[in-house]
């Protein structure tokens, strides 16, 4: 089952993210958040951001590594 782990204010901050967690073998994708709602003029750049999701399992193992990341910043 897949599950949110972070909600990027773009596009390009999403796969950022993605190109982390994958670099450490945790897949993910990314969704517009709120996909449903037409409030999204350009994919990428909705006012919900966008979403990024990886499997379920690999839940504390991303936190981990966004925590760090985000640290480091």
């Amino acid at each position: 089952m897949s599950v949110k782990i972070y909600n990027a204010q773009n596009i390009f901050e999403a796969l950022r993210v993605v190109s982390v967690l994958e670099k450490f073998g945790i897949k993910a994708y990314t969704q517009d958040a709120k996909a449903g709602v037409t409030m999204h003029s350009v994919h990428g750049f909705g006012i919900y951001g966008v979403d990024v999701f990886i499997d379920e399992a690999d839940r504390d193992e991303a936190m981990n590594i966004l925590t760090r990341i985000k640290s480091e910043c």
